[in-house]
């Protein structure tokens, strides 16, 4: 097991590939070590961890990769590899929407109102959040309001919600006005979805 004098602690809030590392140390062929991290602060049980291994004398060639924070490394036996291990840590954001109607049942040219609510499970922030609606035939957009970010309506109704912190909703109120060729009674069903960049569960 690598241990003492092999360690490295990052720190800031910058994304991507961090400058600290742990090591180099010298491996044997076919031995195992233990290679791991932990959080300085908070816990990792927040992001999704991945991991892989190249060796770089061999074309970045894979060693090894997988889940999880903690794994066993078998050193290869090629000649003079130089093996790379890097840890990826993403938010793990479990986000969801829920959608609402009102005004209904309207008649031909009234308007209905939906509110469309994404909301984060978490346990951490959801980055990157969108939704996206598509209402039923014959029925004609008015408005689209985000309680935060944007919306456009140019193809469909498309939001940019930002960030949404674990445990909280944005909303977006879709205003729309019922055509000629709805059949009374008929149904105002409409299709949403939300997404995010954080990894959902």
């Amino acid at each position: 097991t690598i241990t003492t004098g092999n360690t490295a602690t990052t720190s800031g809030t910058a994304t991507g590939i961090q400058p600290q590392t742990a090591g180099p140390v010298i491996g044997s062929a076919g031995t195992s070590y233990t290679i791991s991290e932990t959080a300085a602060s908070g816990s990792l049980s927040n992001y999704s961890v991945t991991y892989s291994c190249v060796d770089t004398s061999s074309n970045d060639a894979s060693v090894a990769s997988g889940t999880g924070s903690s794994f066993q490394l078998t050193f290869p036996s090629t000649t003079s590899p130089t093996v790379v291990c890097t840890f990826m840590d993403q938010p793990s954001a479990d986000l969801g929407v829920t959608d609402s109607v009102s005004g209904s049942p309207v008649p031909v040219g009234g308007q209905v109102t939906y509110t469309l609510t994404a909301t984060d499970h978490g346990p951490a922030s959801a980055l990157g959040s969108t939704l996206a609606d598509t209402l039923p035939s014959g029925f004609t957009l008015v408005s689209a309001t985000p309680s935060q970010g944007s919306c456009t309506t140019t193809s469909g109704i498309s939001c940019s919600l930002g960030t949404i912190a674990n445990g909280a909703s944005a909303t977006v109120t879709v205003v729309a006005s019922v055509g000629n060729s709805v059949t009374p009674g008929s149904g105002y069903d409409d299709s949403v979805s939300v997404a995010t960049t954080s990894v959902d569960p």
